[in-house]
């Protein structure tokens, strides 16, 4: 089924949804200037961001599972003490109580500007999607060679019992 607006800025334009009631937007973004000799330089290890773009009634559990790949507990917010850091953050909810799924807008028509803005400035992502394939047995798709953020999102040290296989793409990126 195709969606039914072309872009975040059209969901956004039309009067019918409402920041708030229709749909929520979280995000956190964190420092990343570290002292290296008294000069200001990047951090990489911090210079990530996990994105639920179509997170809470959209692609159920992608809101929770960003939020534990971020460094935070998904039902308190609190910060993670499990020694990985804690990362920025952007997640789109549908809050509706059905037809969250009007909410949907393709990952390559995703034009949010604070959701762009905080890809742009970041050194590695990850964007989490719900999986409707019969073929999964109600496990949680992983994708790509972020190994670190895989084994987070996994819950591989123990801290999450999260059903999940991973995916590699025989593809080699650039």
């Amino acid at each position: 089924m195709p969606d039914k607006y072309p872009s975040m800025t059209a969901l956004y334009a039309d009067p019918s949804n409402t920041e708030g009631t229709t749909y929520g937007k979280r995000w956190r973004r964190h420092e990343w200037i570290g002292l290296t000799e008294a000069q200001a330089t990047d951090n990489p290890r911090a210079q990530k961001i996990v994105l639920a773009i179509h997170g809470g009634g959209i692609e159920g559990g992608t809101s929770e599972v960003a939020l534990a790949v971020a460094g935070y507990h998904p039902a308190t917010f609190a910060q993670a003490t499990d020694g990985l850091g804690v990362h920025d953050l952007w997640i789109f909810e549908g809050l509706l109580s059905r037809d969250n799924g009007d909410l949907h807008v393709t990952s390559t028509n995703y034009d949010d500007p604070i959701a762009l803005e905080l890809v742009r400035n970041s050194r590695r992502c990850i964007s989490l999607h719900g999986v409707s394939d019969s073929g999964t047995n109600g496990k949680i798709q992983i994708g790509g060679c972020d190994t670190e953020q895989e084994y987070r999102a996994r819950g591989v040290d123990g801290s999450r019992d999260i059903r999940s296989s991973c995916r590699r793409s025989k593809t080699k990126w650039k």
